[in-house]
């Protein structure tokens, strides 16, 4: 028996559609059996699931901001999130970390993903994750600073 469906993302930022980078082949549980799903983390949630799925192929067209500011405000709001889940799990940070892990973000996605060939919103949607990464780690270390008693 099917539990849940696979639905392709297609993410559509200033006005365009990026088909390369981060979200270019973004595939998600959405449609899942009553009662055998379970979302895990309280932000960039995960949908888990009992038993067999499938993928279907109609695209699921997502406008998450409507401008840049917008995008820059969501990131900081998610980070404050995020940063107060991994040091509630124990997760620590270290300077060089907050520094190389968004660069190679940054290379994954721009480079190695080809968001490059999005044109300009795919080099502000690689950078603007990057920035993700750096501030979830710099929330994070500030967290444990702060924790440590070292203001």
């Amino acid at each position: 028996m099917i539990n849940g469906f696979y639905i392709p993302r297609r993410d559509i930022f200033l006005e365009k559609e990026l088909r390369h980078g981060e979200t270019g082949n973004a595939k998600f549980l959405r449609l899942v059996r009553n009662g055998k799903g379970r979302w895990q983390r309280p932000v960039h949630e995960v949908l888990t699931v009992e038993g067999e799925t499938k993928k279907l192929t109609s695209p699921l067209l997502h406008y998450s901001h409507k401008n840049f500011s917008g995008f820059i405000a969501k990131i900081n709001y998610y980070t404050d999130i995020n940063s107060k889940y991994l040091f509630g799990n124990g997760v620590k940070t270290s300077l060089p970390a907050i520094f190389f892990y968004p660069l190679a973000k940054f290379i994954l996605n721009y480079i190695l993903k080809k968001g490059f060939m999005d044109g300009t919103p795919g080099f502000l949607h690689a950078m603007g994750m990057s920035f993700h990464s750096f501030l979830t780690r710099a929330k994070l270390y500030l967290i444990w600073k702060k924790r440590a008693g070292n203001k």
